[in-house]
């Protein structure tokens, strides 16, 4: 089975494709001095202190109650087409529907205010694409937004308007041009897609993540990579007139692979996490008066890979994120912080012991949202487990949703996830099919209280 050879496979596949390195450049292609299709130097685990489970400001959750565990019925990723496999699971809270949406790598997935959930996913290569879609009357309506050579993470949004956005990294030539590479934003209308491109003359626009804000302003991060001569983490405005802001956070220079994350609280200020790997720190970067300030939210070991951001309607923010402890293992972490609060609230929630640093490693392993109520629900994944945590009032109630055992091939370490007005969730996440280049089975979870 594929979830057994994966390494290997793609060992293989970095052999081939470093060949290539000299007339075409990758996600993975840094200039020659740096290379980064060697797996990821992994640094010296350091010990953290344990940290007992502190209760967040969030009250007892709504949606689900202690279930005894059930066991799962599930098929092979096999037993329908793609774009059309349906499988129910169920758990310990939680029925599962489970849907291939189509062949692709790296989805992100959106709720608009209707309820609606909106998908976007890409395949990475000089022949790539980037496609999108609804899910009405429980068929996904998926096209093709784009073709060229883009890479990811992208990310998805839907604004109050109820149109869909889509933003990614266009590295726009197939050789290694430090100044070509920018984020493309593409914006959903009656006949198709517009574009528009973001961009302040580097190689930027890499672990793009964006949201859109009440009054439909665009909010927009990602990194300008020190293999490319960049200088770090960047952040990306589109007023309602299309006018764009481009601004340096102040990270200094950092390679991409460990995700940014972006959101605006109440008054529209811009915050946004990062990962500094020069002190192997969880960042939070807080835009005031048009200059950027920088704040360490957890420095206890080698904390902040893979983050993500939501600040919910009181203004309190909620970070997930990992603190890597071994060379395949990590503690998922959630930190959080209410207005006017000085320190941070952060708690261990559960390990995972399957995380593959490489060329077609780990790229946005943690995702967060925050419930009608204002609890958080943290989605997680290695290669072999895809988990939901569930604040319950006072810990996090955890539980597997799929296994690679399951589907009979290892996730592709991403997972995206949106909540409904409901409490309803979705998650999109994908399945390896294929390696040099990267493909997959594009997967999304709608997940209901039993």
């Amino acid at each position: 089975m594929l979830f057994i050879s994966r390494r290997m496979t793609i060992f293989l596949a970095v052999l081939g494709v470093v060949a290539l390195a000299a007339v075409a450049c990758s996600s993975d292609d840094p200039p020659a001095t740096i290379d980064s299709r060697s797996p990821l130097p992994t640094p010296a685990p350091q010990p953290t202190a344990t940290q007992a489970p502190v209760a967040p400001t969030p009250t007892t959750v709504v949606v689900a109650t202690t279930a005894p565990a059930a066991e799962a019925t599930t098929a092979s990723a096999s037993s329908a087409p793609a774009g059309t496999g349906r499988v129910d699971l169920t758990s310990d809270n939680f029925n599962w529907l489970v849907e291939e949406v189509g062949k692709g790598t790296k989805p992100a997935i959106a709720i608009a205010p209707d309820g609606t959930p909106h998908i976007a996913f890409m395949f990475e290569s000089l022949d790539g694409f980037v496609k999108a879609g609804a899910r009405v009357d429980g068929v996904w309506d998926i096209t093709t937004v784009a073709d060229g050579y883009y890479y990811g993470p992208l990310d998805i949004a839907v604004g109050p308007d109820g149109v869909a956005k889509v933003a990614w990294h266009d590295h726009q030539a197939n050789n290694f041009q430090p100044n070509l590479g920018d984020i493309e934003l593409a914006s959903k209308t009656a006949d198709g897609w517009d574009f528009k491109t973001l961009g302040d003359g580097g190689h930027d626009g890499w672990d793009t993540r964006m949201i859109i804000d009440d009054n439909g302003v665009v909010h927009a991060a990602g990194i300008d990579p020190m293999e490319f001569g960049g200088d770090g983490v960047e952040y990306y405005r589109v007023d309602i007139n299309g006018d764009v802001t481009v601004e340096d956070v102040g990270s200094g220079p950092l390679t991409y692979k460990f995700a940014v994350s972006v959101d605006v609280d109440s008054a529209g200020t811009a915050y946004v996490t990062y990962y500094d790997q020069n002190s192997n720190d969880l960042i939070l970067a807080t835009r005031g008066d048009g200059s950027w300030s920088r704040e360490t939210v957890d420095a206890e070991g080698n904390a902040g890979q893979f983050a993500e951001l939501v600040i919910d309607d009181s203004d309190r923010i909620h970070i997930s994120y990992v603190t890597q402890t071994g060379s395949d293992e990590v503690v998922v972490k959630y930190a959080t912080r209410g207005a006017g609060e000085s320190g941070w609230t952060i708690t261990d929630i559960d390990t995972l012991s399957n995380i593959f640093y490489g060329f077609e490693g780990a790229r946005e392993i943690t995702a967060i949202s925050i419930d009608s109520a204002g609890n958080p629900w943290i989605a997680y994944t290695d290669e072999m487990n895809l988990r939901l945590a569930v604040w319950g009032g006072s810990a996090f109630r955890t539980e597997t949703i799929s296994t690679s055992q399951d589907r009979g091939a290892v996730f592709g370490q991403l997972v995206s996830l949106g909540l409904d007005a409901d409490d309803v969730a979705h998650i999109a996440t994908f399945e390896v099919t294929a390696t040099g280049p990267l493909n997959g089975n594009v997967l999304y979870f709608k997940g209901t209280a039993k």
